[in-house]
């Protein structure tokens, strides 16, 4: 699913020196670091603020809008211009800020971990601020601080609070390490229980804590009710259940650079294998997450026809109810169809067969699998792997055919064995699989670079069309006499150095199965018999199945300078209307023409251009807002489910034979640990205190939360 240390500036600062008491010094400060009362008491009542004549334009990222002087006494006393950060902070919550207090989300970091210097939404963003509940906490520490720091009685209201504060602090120091060890067993793709609630490896380590030496966790399970020990299960499921996992994929603008991120959101049962069904579950999963389907834009999928039929597939009956939402037959597996399609060639398939064969014989007892090289097995679901299976059966195919002859003639080896291995040796050694090997071997060589790139999570269909292009153009350019002569020569020096030779299969006058070719030589048969018709069927199926797509969606792509500089004004105009009736875009006829003649008019050469990666152009399009949209929705639609589908991996490890009771909330929940895990173990504080404040929003026997 597809969704939409600073240079200083002298001018600005005088002598070159920030100022003591600016917020931007105190701000994402090392948790080790403490400010001592006497500052905080400075920063509250005297903090560093901009003169009126100050050049704030200077600090702006953005040439249209600055920061304005007024804004600090309308958003007084908590709001500070920060000349380090060239942002405003609120300084109640930079100081006061902490982790463990409960309202708004950790990665809500506006005011407080950088500057809000969003100024065109300015006023909004600091009302929201100054009602969050955060903020509101941290205004009355703020005040209770100044309160004590001028040796002011503390009132009975305050010591209750204080009180009740320190009750919900060491709640909350209960809670964590139940949920690290949660985290634990997530990221680790361990299961958390056994037959009972009562067994596991989660009780094994909240044992473990305890032993070893968490006193405030072994006060709680033995001082706390059973009904509020937070310890329990909650398990309903029955095994065999049909998995759909969910991805989507969006642009992030957090960062400096935009970075295009595909995410897994989490697995859905499915009761039934019906494209209707598949479908509604589909859409009530993401309305159930949140996630505002309007902006809807892209499907992927792979080619099975109840996820990608035209009329009553799943793609379909969304579309129909989301019209943007374009449907994208994953690259992947395309490319895994187009090398599928070579084995309608019976030479290639009846190679790929003994490959498999042969391997497998090897593979099935360990005492085989020590005679040759370690060999991955013929997987067809991991297609990178399976040319490289090809590549590397070639490179060691000299000593795999020698083992196979002596164990078709070894004693001591049953005779099924000797049988099979004889057999097998007899189809290695045949001059079609040989040559046929090496012809596979040298192409698959040469996609499996390409296999991967389409893989990638941060390609879009702009690098997608130009890796399969410049493929299918090399493919084209071979000279077949030289590059099979290549070819040839190494399969005929493994040949004689296994003692055999290279030969035409027999002639016969009524040949029904294969064509009697008008030649003389071993190389030019096979050159006409194999090579000619690889090549031609792999060229053929490339561009048959990565054909231009002349839907609105991928008109999209014209908007790169490079495409754009290859059209005709006219026939540019009518695509630009053919995209608008889809997305309807605000303004996008007339930004698109003024792009196109602004890039015709630049001078860049033509190398320049082809270089200009899709995503860069959102930097150039900031001026253009409809363009700038256009292009984010060209971005995100998905090339590939490859990232999606290796979640299945993480399914099969955390839901085993073993643990095949666990519940779809568990078993989402898990997953979608383990998939993170890099994010979890990053930000493993800040998400358990998350994770408390949301536990804490329902009514709970043990308070988690302080409330005003």
């Amino acid at each position: 699913m597809s969704f939409n240390s600073n240079l200083l500036n002298s001018s600005n600062l005088g002598n070159d020196i920030f100022s003591r008491l600016d917020i931007g010094n105190f701000v994402n400060l090392p948790c080790t670091i403490v400010i001592d009362e006497k500052t905080k008491h400075e920063l509250l009542t005297n903090i560093w603020t901009p003169e009126i004549k100050y050049s704030f334009k200077e600090d702006s990222t953005t040439v249209a809008r600055c920061f304005r002087h007024e804004w600090l006494s309308t958003y007084s006393p908590w709001l500070s211009y920060s000349q380090k950060m060239k942002g405003p902070f609120c300084v109640f919550c930079v100081l006061f800020h902490s982790s463990s207090g409960h309202g708004n989300s950790y990665k809500q970091i506006q005011f407080v971990k950088k500057p809000c210097i969003k100024y065109k939404d300015f006023h909004k963003k600091a009302c929201e601020h100054k009602v969050s509940k955060t903020h509101l906490q941290c205004t009355e520490n703020a005040v209770n601080f100044i309160k004590v720091f001028s040796n002011k009685a503390t009132t009975v209201f305050d010591k209750i609070n204080t009180s009740h504060k320190l009750l919900i602090d060491n709640n909350r120091k209960k809670i964590f390490p139940i949920i690290s060890s949660i985290l634990f067993c997530g990221t680790q793709e361990i299961a958390l229980r056994g037959k009972t609630s009562n067994e596991g490896n989660f009780n094994s380590l909240i044992n473990f804590r305890i032993e070893a030496g968490d006193k405030i966790l072994q006060s709680h399970l033995e001082s706390s009710p059973k009904n509020s020990k937070y310890i329990s299960a909650r398990t309903a499921d029955i095994s065999g259940t049909e998995q759909l996992s969910i991805g989507i994929r969006y642009i992030s603008f957090e960062s400096e650079n935009p970075v295009v991120k595909e995410e897994f959101f989490g697995f859905v049962a499915l009761t039934d294998m019906h494209a209707k069904i598949v479908a509604k579950s589909i859409i009530h999963f993401l309305r159930n997450s949140g996630l505002n389907l309007n902006n809807l834009v892209g499907q992927g999928y792979d080619g099975c026809s109840a996820m990608s039929g035209i009329h009553n597939g799943v793609q379909a009956i969304i579309k129909n109810e989301f019209p943007k939402a374009v449907f994208v037959h994953c690259s992947s597996h395309r490319l895994n169809l187009v090398i599928n399609d070579l084995n309608k060639l019976q030479h290639v398939q009846n190679c790929v067969g003994s490959i498999r064969s042969i391997i497998k014989f090897f593979r099935l007892s360990p005492k085989r699998r020590k005679r040759i090289e370690k060999i991955p097995l013929f997987c067809e679901t991991r297609w990178s792997e399976k040319y490289k299976t090809i590549r590397i059966f070639s490179e060691h195919f000299i000593g795999i055919v020698e083992q196979l002859e002596i164990i078709s003639m070894e004693t001591g080896v049953d005779s099924q064995t000797k049988s099979q291995a004889f057999q097998l040796h007899s189809a290695a050694t045949k001059s079609n699989f040989i040559v046929c090997l090496f012809i596979m071997a040298t192409f698959s060589a040469q996609l499996e670079p390409i296999t991967n790139a389409l893989q990638a999570i941060h390609l879009d269909l702009s690098q997608d069309r130009k890796y399969i292009s410049e493929i299918i153009e090399v493919f084209n350019n071979l000279d077949a006499n030289n590059y099979f002569y290549e070819i040839f020569k190494k399969a005929q020096n493994v040949t004689n150095e296994l003692g055999e030779e290279i030969k035409i299969p027999r002639i016969v006058s009524n040949q029904k199965h294969r064509s009697n070719h008008p030649i003389n030589t071993p190389e030019d048969y096979f050159r006409v018999s194999l090579y000619q018709p690889y090549v031609d069927s792999l060229i053929i199926q490339l561009k048959l199945r990565f054909s231009n797509e002349n839907s609105a969606a991928h008109s999209l792509l014209n908007l790169h300078p490079n495409n754009m500089k290859k059209m005709q004004h006219d026939k540019f105009k009518n695509m630009i209307v053919e995209i608008n009736n889809l997305y309807a875009i605000d303004n996008l006829a007339e930004e698109c023409m003024l792009w196109y003649n602004v890039w015709k008019n630049r001078n860049i050469s033509q190398c320049e251009m082809k270089n200009i990666s899709f995503i860069s152009l959102l930097d150039e399009a900031n001026l253009y807002p409809a363009i700038h949209i256009a292009l984010t929705i060209a971005l995100t639609l998905p090339v590939t489910t490859c990232s999606v589908e290796r979640t299945f991996s993480t399914l099969h490890r955390v839901k085993t034979w073993t643990r095949n009771t666990i519940g779809d909330n568990r078993l989402n929940g898990l997953c979608m640990i383990a998939v993170h895990k890099e994010f979890v173990k990053n930000h493993k504080l800040e998400l358990i205190e998350e994770i408390i404040n949301e536990f804490g929003l329902l009514p709970r026997r043990m308070e988690l939360l302080f409330n005003d």
